[in-house]
């Protein structure tokens, strides 16, 4: 048991550095496929808002003045756990989480504009 909390220790500890590392080392960065990285402190905090985070109950609302057309919740490794595509013009949506584990995940946002804005995002 202290075994797996150490290790779980260390993969949110390096995951956490190397996310930091990607925010302070570009801030903008093209994939080539003509999408653009937009990191949480480039962003307005009225311009997005993703609540409750940390996630304590099953629902979590993410609400944009910018249009959205996907939300995606990676895990730790960077697999996706939802997906959701939207119709453009959608500014809101809310998600039930209650069939993810507790933990550390990232949330990324994809904009009508093409850019991604991307967080952080824990379920206790």
């Amino acid at each position: 048991m202290k075994r797996n909390l150490l290790l779980f220790c260390i993969v949110l500890a390096i995951s956490s550095a190397l996310i930091n590392i990607n925010a302070l080392s570009a801030k903008y960065f093209d994939y080539g496929n003509n999408d653009t990285i937009v990191y949480a402190g480039d962003m307005k905090s009225d311009e997005i808002s993703i609540f409750p985070n940390p996630v304590v109950g099953n629902m979590i609302t993410v609400t944009s003045q910018t249009d959205f057309i996907e939300i995606e919740i990676l895990n730790i490794v960077g697999r996706a756990v939802l997906q959701k595509r939207f119709m453009p013009g959608t500014t809101k949506a809310a998600f039930n989480l209650q069939h993810l584990n507790k933990g550390l995940y990232i949330i990324r946002v994809k904009f009508e504009n093409r850019n991604l804005f991307t967080e952080k995002l824990m379920i206790k």
